[in-house]
């Protein structure tokens, strides 16, 4: 049940993503954040290469964006 929920929400996200302008990084970190359950910064950054700033950025637009319970 928690593999469907969690294919569920991708699918959403991905829909989500695929209608609105996002960048490719933005896409990253949502699936990041899906796959880890995690908003760490730090660990984001490590996995994707990505600087803590862009990170933090981007989480910010997210947020705005989609939800409001990160």
């Amino acid at each position: 049940v928690l593999l469907y929920l969690r294919n569920l929400a991708m699918k959403h996200a991905s829909e989500e993503l695929n209608n609105q302008e996002t960048s490719h990084d933005e896409k990253r970190i949502l699936h990041f954040i899906i796959d880890e359950k995690s908003t760490d910064v730090e660990l984001i950054s490590q996995a994707l290469n990505l600087k803590e700033s862009i990170i933090r950025e981007i989480i910010k637009r997210l947020r705005a964006d989609f939800f409001d319970f990160f």
